[in-house]
């Protein structure tokens, strides 16, 4: 009793919530609490000492193996006496039923055992794992005790259980993105982008069986990229793991003992009489949409929609949907899968699935109904998290530097994390077209973010990705920007833009000094904040507004506005409305970094605040825009297609900020608009000038926001849903203009009219 005692009192508290999406910043994350431990006498492994605590799966009681054997030998007898007497798995699971009912008192501990294994399967299970009560649901209890591989049974793995814990949380939940109660299913299902050969197949058809089986009159189907791969899923993996699975876990059935087509839980046709499921599992015999269009579904696993190109996934989605609820999808009944491999992604395949998973953010859910844009919540695990040869003796995965114990048990003094950026490092550091190339097959197979789960290809767009993949890891580390707001000050209160407008201030003409006020939850990163003196330096001039200093920064706005159905279409969120992206960028400082420094050393040439928000009206966003350019100076070089901006500034008597294109050649204005145009041959430009700087500047760019819609975008009609990026490349192509020095030189000498009639429009 002492030692017990002296075991016992090492062991560590259950958790009571886990995180996943923990340190991914590419994804919001999200707490799910865990149940309440039972007594701990009543749990697994209670008195072992910690390092005896492992899961380990149940041991099948030797007499009903041996109950097993009997009866089949009986029926082999049977049919040596008679040819006719067909030996079949029906029998089989009927005799094994008709003698324990009539020798139940024999059998007493074997029931208790076969009733605790279906408790176990629908309410999860507690054991001890290395000092820990950790909780199992049924689904991962049934996983990894009874659902056999083309391996055996799967291994304990703490990464699945987490996966297991994020499903069952989603089947069951009854709430909305606040925790409100909706008493009422709120999810359809999960979303799994994931690296390729972690078994998310095997583990979704568990999880489709562990639901069927338990209802009647229910239907489970399975649906692939193309005509085939959902039968081989069917044949290959599910019928094989129900061959194996004990016979208390089986419901009577018609057909073969190696169904091909259909697994279907009803008698068969032989019998007349007695207790049956009527459920069954079958799969979809094409890609399209109307397989299962007006059936109803209680389960189905949608396998590759990455890879799915005879189908618009996001439209077959939309259809499969309806299968698995009722009333305009306010009664939800069924529950849906959608894993899908990262390296096996097709390019339009891949898009719309991108476009499911964008729409399956957990908090960005409807507060009346619960549900997200999609219904499905997204899934996310790094490859290190679970990567095999890293994973410890409890089923651990050794993601940071492993302990004495786990170096022991893996042979390797690193942990997963060093493995795969050491790899990484390796081939970029190398350089070479080969290595280059493996570098991003790696990415591809080994995702460590959400956002590589849909990374670009270098030859999609042009875009230099192991520049910008670089540049991601160095800015995940170093957070080099501030997030925060631009407000302009008023008799000494500071006010949005909104609060601007609604106080009448800009109606008034109310002038104020603008400063910058840091904000976790403000609209604009800044890596650059100007020190008193040097922001807000302006100089009026025949009622009109000029920045003192032009030639230092250049500004970009891409205003938001409702887009036509096919744009809408191409955003990822669907909305008809897009959102204002804003920029400033720094010029080169020719005292700072002079012609003879290394361009890898320079300190200006770079974007100093990004601005990606979606305001209550155009009149906000462009002031937002304004106080920008206030603060920072320079000119704003806007898009014009959309005339917000440049509007807004002549209306505020700030038209002398407003930047214009020059063509060089001729030294003339190209346009009456300042700024540029969203059609096709500027596109063309803008992509080519961010192309160019992210390939000489990309390793000293510190705004993250950027880089990743650079990494994200996926060509030039996609730009309506990367507003940010629009905004820069504007950035970028503003910069060439020269009109910046000529009304440097025009504010100089006071004489500005002298920049138009120079600069006449040509």
């Amino acid at each position: 009793m002492k030692i017990s005692q002296k075991i016992i009192s090492t062991y560590k508290p259950a958790d009571r919530f886990f995180i996943f999406h923990k340190d991914d910043p590419d994804v919001t994350p999200v707490k799910i609490l865990l149940p309440r431990p039972p007594p701990l006498y009543l749990i697994d492994g209670y008195g072992l000492a910690p390092e005896e605590q492992k899961f380990t799966p149940p041991e099948y009681p030797v007499r009903l193996a041996v109950l097993e054997r009997t009866v089949q030998r009986e029926l082999e007898y049977k049919h040596l006496e008679n040819r006719h007497e067909r030996i079949t798995g029906q029998k089989l699971l009927e005799a094994i039923w008709e003698r324990l009912k009539l020798h139940k008192k024999e059998y007493v501990e074997e029931i208790r055992w076969m009733k605790k294994m279906w408790y176990y399967r629908l309410n999860g299970y507690w054991c001890f794992i290395n000092g820990k009560p950790t909780y199992l649901p049924g689904w991962f209890f049934m996983y990894c005790s009874f659902f056999k591989l083309d391996i055996g049974l799967p291994d304990y793995r703490d990464r699945d259980r987490r996966f297991f814990l994020v499903a069952w949380y989603v089947f069951t939940c009854t709430e909305n993105a606040l925790g409100q109660e909706m008493n009422l299913r709120t999810l359809y299902g999960i979303i799994y982008p994931k690296h390729r050969r972690d078994g998310a197949t095997y583990k979704c058809l568990c999880m489709l069986y562990c639901i069927i089986t338990t209802l009647k009159n229910a239907l489970g189907g399975i649906q692939s990229f193309d005509d085939d791969n959902a039968g081989e899923h069917f044949r290959e993996k599910l019928i094989p793991a129900w061959q194996e699975m004990p016979f208390f876990f089986r419901a009577m059935w018609d057909g073969t003992n190696n169904p091909k087509k259909e697994l279907s839980m009803k008698l068969p046709a032989s019998k007349f009489f007695g207790d049956q499921l009527k459920s069954k599992i079958n799969y979809a015999s094409t890609a399209k949409r109307k397989f299962y269009d007006g059936k109803k579904q209680y389960a189905n696993l949608m396998e590759e929609e990455g890879k799915t190109i005879l189908e618009d996934v996001t439209e077959r989605w939309d259809v499969v949907k309806q299968t698995l609820a009722q009333g305009a999808g306010g009664l939800i009944h069924g529950f849906s899968m959608h894993p899908s491999t990262v390296a096996d992604m097709k390019e339009q395949g891949g898009q719309n699935y991108y476009n499911i998973a964008e729409d399956s953010k957990f908090y960005e859910r409807n507060l009346v109904h619960g549900q997200t844009l999609s219904g499905l919540i997204r899934i996310f695990f790094p490859a290190w998290d679970g990567l095999e040869g890293f994973v410890g003796p409890y089923g651990e995965s050794i993601i940071d530097k492993p302990t004495e114990e786990q170096e022991r048990f893996i042979k390797r003094p690193v942990g997963a994390k060093e493995f795969i950026e050491a790899h990484r490092s390796h081939l970029l550091e190398k350089g070479d077209p080969t290595s280059l190339a493996r570098y991003r097959a790696f990415v591809e197979l080994y995702p460590i973010w959400y956002a590589e789960c849909f990374r670009i290809l270098a030859g999609d767009t042009g875009l230099d990705i192991e520049v910008i993949d670089k540049a991601i890891t160095r800015l995940r580390r170093d957070q080099p920007t501030v997030r925060g707001n631009f407000k302009r000050i008023i008799d000494g209160i500071p006010f949005s833009s909104e609060e601007y407008i609604e106080q009448r201030h800009m109606i008034n003409n109310i002038e104020g000094r603008i400063e910058w006020f840091p904000d976790p939850d403000g609209r604009w990163q800044v890596s650059k904040i100007l020190d008193p003196d040097q922001s807000n330096l302006k100089f009026r001039k025949d009622d009109t507004w000029f920045p003192s200093v032009p030639d230092r920064f250049t500004h970009c706005a891409d205003p938001f506005k409702f887009l036509n159905k096919t744009e809408a279409q191409l955003r990822t969120d669907k909305s008809r409305l897009s959102k204002g992206g804003g920029s400033c960028f720094w010029e080169r400082d020719t005292i700072l970094d002079p012609q003879d420094k290394d361009i890898a050393d320079w300190q200006s040439h770079r974007f100093v605040c990004t601005y990606v928000n979606r305001t209550a009206d155009e009149d906000a966003f462009a002031e937002d825009m304004l106080m920008q350019n206030i603060y920072y100076g320079g000119l704003m070089f806007p898009e014009i297609n959309v005339r917000i901006i440049w509007k807004h500034y002549v209306k505020r008597g700030y038209g002398g900020y407003l930047k214009y294109a020059v063509d060089e050649a001729t030294g003339r204005i190209k346009t009456d608009r300042p700024g540029f145009t969203s059609l096709a041959e500027s596109k063309q430009d803008l992509f080519n000038a961010v192309k160019t700087y992210i390939k000489w500047h990309g390793h000293r760019e510190q705004h993250l926001d950027f880089i990743m819609e650079c990494k994200k975008i996926r060509g030039i009609e996609y730009m309506t849903d990367f507003d940010l990026f629009t905004a820069c490349g504007g950035c970028l192509l503003g910069s060439r203009s020269s009109f910046a020095e000529v009304v440097k030189q025009a504010t100089e000498s006071f004489d500005l009219e002298s920049v138009f009639q120079q600069y006449t429009y040509n």
